[in-house]
Order: C-alpha cells, then sequence, then structure tokens
C-alpha cells in the first residue's frame, strides 16, 4: 500500500417494498477498498447507475464537492422519491379499495348546461342543496340553496311571460336554461332566476332562500344591518334579502352559471333531506295558477322565508349524473366548506371587531 490512501466503494441496494421476490436482498452498504479509482455504485429496483465520485478524504475534510456528487445525490433522491410514492400507494389502496381518483373526493363540479335545461318545475326541485358560489374580486361566499319556485311561461298566470309577452325586461326570459334573470320589485329590491329550458321557450326558477356556508363576513358586510339577531337567518331568508348579502343586481342578467366565473353553482353535500312542497308566495293574483304546486323547500331548515300551507313532503333526489358529458367540458372547483350560520355567527360575535360598525 506504501503511502497510498484506501478508497472506499458505497454499494446501496434497495428493494422493491410490494415485491415478495425471495431473489432480491435486503439492502446493505458494502465497504471495500481499491487503489487506482473511487467509485460509487448505486443500483436501483429496475436499473443500475455507476458514478465515479471524488468523496477523498480531504474533499469531505475540506467540505468540497464535484459534480459528480451533486449527480449521486440527485439520484439518490430520486430512488428516496420512489420509495416514499410506493408506499404512499399502498395506502391509498387499502383506504380506497375502488380504487377511485382522488381528486373527486376533494373537488366538485361546475354543474353543466343539461343540468338547467328541463322543465321549472323539475330544476326547482333539484336546485335545492346545490351551492351558488359568487366571486367578487378576491371576495368568495358559498351558499346553499334551500328554497324555490318555478314559473313555467307562457301559460303560468304568475310568470312575466304569461300570454308569451316579451318586453326589454322579459326577453331574458326565454335564454337558454343556465343564465340569469335577474330583475328588479317595488323599485328596491333584485330577484335572482335561473332559466331553464331550451333557448326560445320561457321558464325559469326563482331562489327564494339560501343558507351561509362560506364567507359569512362578506355577507353581513354587504347587508350592513345595524341589529341581528341571534341565529341571522334575516340576511339570506328572501329573495332580495340574499341579492343584497351576494352583491348581485342587474347588471348580472343574462350571466352564464354554467361557466367558472364570478357566478356559477356546484354540487352540495348530497346529503338526503326532506322537501316540503307548497304554494307560491305572493301571486294571488294569478287566477288558478295560484294554486300550482311549485315552490319547494329544505324541510326544517331555519333559512327559509316563510313556512306557508304544506302539500306535500317527499325525500330529495339523487345527484346530477354528468354522463356522456367529457371532463374538460365541466370545470373543477374546491368543495364547498359546510359550516352552519349559527356556528359561524357564534364565532363573529366572539370578535366583535369582524362586525361592521354601521
Amino acid at each position: 500500500m506504501s503511502g497510498r490512501k484506501p478508497r472506499i466503494i458505497l454499494k446501496t441496494t434497495s428493494q422493491n417494498p410490494l415485491s415478495s421476490s425471495p431473489s432480491l436482498k435486503p439492502k446493505k452498504v458494502v465497504s471495500t477498498r481499491k487503489t487506482r479509482q473511487n467509485s460509487v455504485s448505486l443500483i436501483e429496483d429496475d436499473n443500475v447507475k455507476i458514478l465515479p465520485s471524488d468523496l477523498t478524504k480531504n474533499n469531505i475534510e475540506s467540505g468540497k464537492t464535484s459534480k459528480h456528487d451533486d449527480e449521486y445525490e440527485s439520484v439518490k433522491k430520486k430512488v428516496i422519491t420512489k420509495k416514499i410514492k410506493m408506499n404512499i400507494t399502498v395506502t391509498e389502496q387499502s383506504e380506497n379499495p375502488k380504487n377511485e381518483p382522488f381528486h373527486f373526493l376533494f373537488q366538485e363540479r361546475i354543474l353543466p348546461r343539461e343540468f338547467f335545461t328541463v322543465d321549472p318545475v323539475t330544476l326547482a326541485r333539484n336546485l335545492l342543496g346545490k351551492v351558488i358560489v359568487r366571486k367578487n374580486g378576491n371576495q368568495t361566499i358559498k351558499c346553499k340553496i334551500v328554497e324555490t319556485e318555478a314559473y313555467c311561461g307562457v301559460q303560468d298566470k304568475a310568470s312575466h311571460a304569461y300570454g308569451g309577452k316579451i318586453t326589454e325586461r322579459t326577453k331574458h326570459i326565454y335564454q337558454e336554461g343556465g343564465h340569469l334573470y335577474v330583475y328588479l320589485i317595488y323599485g328596491l329590491s333584485c330577484c335572482m332566476n335561473i332559466t331553464a329550458r331550451a333557448k326560445g321557450e320561457a321558464g325559469g326558477v326563482l331562489v327564494r332562500a339560501v343558507e351561509v356556508l362560506e364567507g359569512l363576513d362578506h355577507v353581513i358586510a354587504n347587508r350592513n344591518m345595524k341589529n341581528l339577531s341571534k341565529l341571522g337567518k334575516e340576511l339570506v331568508n328572501g329573495p332580495g334579502k340574499l341579492c343584497a348579502a351576494m352583491k348581485i343586481d342587474r347588471s348580472h342578467c343574462t350571466h352564464d352559471i354554467t361557466k367558472d366565473s364570478e357566478i356559477y353553482i356546484i354540487e352540495g353535500d348530497n346529503q338526503p333531506f326532506e322537501i316540503v312542497v307548497s304554494k307560491r308566495i305572493n301571486v294571488d293574483s294569478s287566477g288558478e295558477y295560484k294554486h300550482k304546486p311549485w315552490r319547494f323547500y329544505i324541510k326544517d331548515n331555519i333559512y327559509v322565508s316563510c313556512k306557508g300551507v304544506v302539500l306535500e313532503i317527499t325525500t330529495s333526489t339523487t345527484i346530477f349524473t354528468q354522463k356522456g358529458i367529457p371532463d374538460e367540458q365541466i370545470s373543477q372547483v374546491s368543495s364547498p366548506r359546510t359550516v352552519s350560520v349559527v356556528e359561524s355567527l357564534e364565532e363573529y360575535r366572539s370578535i366583535p371587531k369582524k362586525f361592521p360598525s354601521n
């Protein structure tokens, strides 16, 4: 050896944790001497890479590294990353026996056009439990629909389109399903309607009440109410109130809610609930149509505008299926955070500075 310093070879063998093959040996580190060249052998599951290195004693002591050292660390990192991913795969398979894509568990889809191009009565019922998302700058408000009314167009004496009437205001009822029809009542408040049916066929659904799931601080600021009840249900328990709370006005008329924009609708938590069927509110001058059972609301929800005469109670329908609709045509967004308004109000009351001053 006469004066020459020993060289070290590191051999690392990694075993596939999913493989039970007896031919693979557990990983080990072997130290040996070599007189002419330094080298590091790194053996992966599928490939064998031999990288020269200058890991001399002087380099280690001086803290210097070479290009080969960086290559060695890079390959080492890839091996470690691969093993971590393999462990995650094992965990996912045990927790998700159906092998369903995990992103579907954390994302909801914007309701597509086909959801809205149905008759108004069907749409009014199916909208219960769905979530309106309102984006305004950096503010986001999410509200669950808890009360709706159907207006069936030309033959419905309570509809703005009754008798085929078309004016600058009513022409928007004839939009294709999935658009907003927003109009002013009493010269003060806006009402938000969602169009139904195909283009040119009048019909729509009035959203009468919602429940705030997210963005309660923005709702409180938008309503600017000096006195707020313990439950805070007066924030959104009416068609004019919810429009004010979500800052929806006539400028949003004709807005397409099937696209990822400032207003759209997504699936809710899909938990079953009971639907109450009753007559519509404030349509007494519509003759025999005032008795139509075209109002729907979620039973026992405190944010419903008023109870009315109960005509029927049914269970909620199943979620909308998007069969035959390409994924790229349906935008994906984060699923709603289901926190009740009552719980949120208690949180806000514990921090008075979060309330508006007037």
